[in-house]
């Protein structure tokens, strides 16, 4: 038997789950971030003003102390090959699921100039930042390509 519900009901279960019915409290930022299973970050000012939408009483300083003050959230690169903010405590997690992610081909790589070996340093220091380690990581200086691309 079907469940019957009016659109009325889908609209406030989604706004719920999406963290708009209502704002969260400033403390539950990271919290909100893992409800959403990440942030879009591209544009760090986005990615706040999406998070600022569903927690009460916060500024992009609050999200940048949130990165590299208390490291509660991080910035990486997830879903689709895109900068996402995500829960510092669910790194492992995406870490571990995008690993079992295969480039069949080179010119399928979302990043062209990230080579496999490159992304899996990434997401090693990633990993040890995100369980506490305070050391910030230093990263090789990136080989420029010659289609332009350089950079981690």
């Amino acid at each position: 038997m079907a469940i019957k519900l009016t659109q009325e009901q889908v609209n406030s279960w989604r706004l719920s789950k999406n963290h708009l019915d209502k704002r969260a409290p400033k403390v539950d930022m990271a919290r909100v971030v893992s409800d959403l299973c990440g942030v879009q970050a591209q544009v760090l000012s986005g990615a706040a003003l999406s998070i600022w939408a569903r927690v009460d009483n916060i500024t992009i300083h609050d999200v940048e102390d949130a990165l590299w003050k208390h490291r509660t959230l991080v910035k990486t690169w997830a879903m689709r090959g895109t900068l996402h903010l995500l829960s510092s405590k669910d790194l492992p997690r995406y870490v571990a699921a995008l690993k079992t992610r295969r480039d069949p081909d080179p010119g399928a790589n979302p990043v062209p100039h990230r080579t496999w070996s490159r992304r899996q340093a990434i997401s090693h220091h990633a990993c040890q930042a995100g369980t506490g380690n305070k050391s910030h990581p230093r990263f090789p200086e990136p080989a420029h390509s010659d289609k332009g691309g350089a950079g981690p």
